[in-house]
């Protein structure tokens, strides 16, 4: 059984989520040749502030955006 972790910060809509799964679900399912319903895909949502690079913080990185607004959809 196949599992895929994404890490992401907040801010997609459940709909560009659905999306993501879908399509990772199929890239799976085409590289390995398994089932669909065997390919596990888990969401992560890190805050900003939880995240780093080179010893920065995301939400602090000059320019940083992180998707659109959470839309409550």
């Amino acid at each position: 059984m196949p599992t895929v972790s994404i890490e992401m910060f907040p801010g997609r809509t459940r709909s560009q989520k659905a999306d993501l799964v879908a399509k990772v679900t199929d890239a799976v399912v085409d590289a390995l040749g398994v089932q669909p319903d065997v390919v596990k895909v888990k969401l992560y949502e890190i805050a900003p502030h939880h995240s780093a690079q080179g010893g920065v913080l995301a939400s602090d990185r000059p320019g940083a955006a992180f998707g659109p607004p959470v839309t409550g959809e």
